[in-house]
């Protein structure tokens, strides 16, 4: 499902117009939402969002901005390996920053070389780690919601049990939101745990060293 669908089975769940509830109502709580899906799939199995991108080396250039790389606002929740050139980079203490062997630190949101480059070099510097999610927005299709694997697409119904959640909240109506609310916990912890089962180590085979 799309955002505007999503919020379509929302409201015709919990009997609400568009104009009770409106779309920038919903966007706010469904990213509630969905950082808090993000957060519990981490912590079951982060190879969910294994991920890795490349980025050119530039003559005199040492420290190299993680969104740059990434291509996103959010960048990575954690940097598993940087390699140069296909091969592995140490990750440096600051002592061992301070020795000839090339190797890498992070300073802030920076991923920082210990030497200063010569050359350019193509798509020379990559990055492996975990990456987080965005926001998503009011325009945001299916594969937005959940680019990183199909399998993850069930927790639709998850987002739509927690939105009529809020919504009866929103409402006041408190009783109806309390148990809304329990059937979403209860549901997401199922499915959480049938996802965990089924997936492993699909995402390693697709990181081409």
């Amino acid at each position: 499902m799309d955002i505007k669908k999503i919020f379509k089975v929302a409201r015709e769940q919990t009997n609400t117009s568009k104009e009770k509830y409106t779309d920038e109502q919903l966007i706010v709580d469904l990213n509630f939402l969905y950082q808090r899906i993000w957060r519990e799939l981490v912590a079951r199995d982060e190879n969910y969002f294994w991920t890795w991108r490349k980025t050119d080396i530039k003559e005199n250039k040492s420290e190299y901005r993680i969104e740059e790389i990434t291509g996103t606002q959010s960048g990575m929740y954690t940097i598993k390996e940087v390699l140069l050139n296909g091969e592995s980079l140490p990750l440096l203490s600051d002592n061992e920053a301070k020795s000839w062997k090339k190797g890498w630190q992070i300073l802030d949101d920076h991923i920082i070389l210990n030497w200063t480059p010569q050359e350019d070099q193509t798509q020379a510097l990559k990055v492996v780690g975990i990456q987080t999610v965005n926001d998503l927005t009011l325009y945001d299709t299916e594969s937005a919601i959940f680019p990183w694997h199909s399998t993850l697409r069930v927790l639709d119904e998850v987002l739509i049990m927690g939105l009529c959640a809020k919504i009866r909240e929103g409402k006041n109506d408190f009783d109806k939101a309390d148990r809304a609310e329990a059937k979403f916990e209860q549901r997401l912890n199922q499915v959480l745990a049938r996802l965990t089962q089924r997936v492993q180590s699909v995402f390693y085979t697709n990181l081409e060293y």
